[in-house]
């Protein structure tokens, strides 16, 4: 020292050991490379510099350091920060002081600007210094925001717009599913929803299941005749009657305009079978008043067994509707009228003449009947003398 600098200025030093200058010369000695460290302030002329110090090593012997001080607005001046500034970004050069650990800030823009975000890059000089930079109005800028929050609702109310548009079509498709399996008139199953839930029935183990078929016999014509709120009336009714009249586990459905179907789980002979029939078509009677005479729409029926090795539940109503009518067309009233008129060409005078549900066989049979007494009276009764 005493030989580079001047020895009326820095007697002073001569003595003094290393451990009592500042911490960057021991540093500079231990890592025998170059040590950056400020900004200081000089105690002979106050001023604030920059130290750079460089140790001289000769194999591998310390042999002294070689310091040379720059002011500290030179030094910032050359690292052009303020250019940073000027294009908008706001900065922060800090170091983590050596000895105690804690942050130094050695320039910046913004003393109250929050960095957390910014970009940051270090180097060691040899303690770690850090540069932070961001965009002074952020990141994004007040446009750039508003056209993103802009975007973030219109896509929100799209969003919501789509969801309302799933939910909406979710619950129609569950209304559509409804309608399929449920008759809006009577709250039974339909067609499709009766055969889905005696197929449920027919794959779990219980006890037996009777199939029962039921039809209004001349359904339509009356419908027509009475009109529609009352024949709303009596289809309303249906499901209340067979919940009174059936106390074993059912299920039921409404397959055509007069047609239903129901299964009953309870173990039944054909005897039973027979009785349960004619007691659910008393108590489903629809009776109707057509131009001023009382008229009952009677239910015919058919009943079988059901089991899950005779096929699906389709099928198995299919056969049971298939030998209903079956039934029918061997027992119709036009070939009953035909026997009973065989029956009186051949003597028999007990026979008579039934009601049906059919109005135009209703009134052929009322006919037969009237003209049976016609005939009768002419035979056995004088007209003449009012006598036997």
């Amino acid at each position: 020292m005493i030989s580079v600098f001047p020895e009326a200025e820095f007697a002073s030093q001569m003595g003094r050991s290393l451990k009592e200058f500042n911490y960057s010369y021991t540093l500079a000695k231990v890592l025998k490379e170059l040590v950056v460290e400020g900004p200081i302030v000089l105690e002979e002329t106050g001023e604030t510099v920059f130290l750079f110090l460089m140790p001289l090593v000769q194999e591998n012997a310390y042999l002294g350091e070689i310091v040379v001080a720059l002011d500290k607005d030179f030094v910032m001046e050359q690292l052009e920060l303020e250019r940073l500034q000027e294009q908008g970004y706001d900065y922060e050069l800090w170091r983590v002081e050596p000895q105690q650990g804690s942050k130094e800030v050695i320039a910046g823009a913004g003393a109250t600007t929050d960095f957390s975000q910014g970009a940051k890059i270090s180097f060691y000089l040899p303690t770690q210094w850090t540069l932070s930079i961001q965009p002074s109005e952020g990141w994004i800028s007040r446009g750039q925001a508003t056209v993103f929050w802009a975007f973030c609702v219109f896509f929100d109310c799209l969003l919501l717009g789509l969801c309302y548009c799933v939910w909406r079509n979710l619950g129609l498709r569950s209304r559509l599913r409804k309608v399929k399996l449920t008759d809006h008139f009577t709250g039974l199953y339909t067609q499709l929803g009766f055969s889905r839930a005696l197929d449920g029935w027919m794959s779990k183990k219980g006890q037996p299941i009777v199939l029962f078929y039921l039809v209004f016999e001349g359904y339509n014509r009356v419908a027509q005749m009475v009109g529609r709120e009352e024949e709303d009336a009596f289809l309303q009714d249906v499901k209340g009657r067979m919940q009174e009249f059936v106390k074993s586990p059912y299920i039921a459905g409404r397959i055509g305009e007069g047609n239903f179907v129901l299964a009953v789980r309870e173990d039944m002979d054909e005897g039973q079978m027979a009785d349960f029939a004619r007691g659910l078509a008393l108590e489903l009677l629809w009776k109707v008043r057509l131009e001023g005479e009382r008229l009952f729409l009677n239910v015919r029926y058919e009943f079988a067994t059901c089991t899950p090795d005779s096929g699906t539940a389709q099928q198995q109503v299919k056969r049971l509707v298939d030998g209903y009518y079956s039934r029918l067309r061997r027992e119709s009233p036009a070939r009953a009228l035909t026997e009973k008129c065989r029956q009186l060409i051949e003597g028999q005078s007990s026979v008579d003449f039934d009601e049906y549900t059919d109005l135009e066989m209703m009134e052929l049979s009322k006919t037969f009947n009237q003209y049976r007494k016609k005939v009768e009276q002419l035979a056995y009764y004088d007209m003449m003398f009012h006598v036997g």
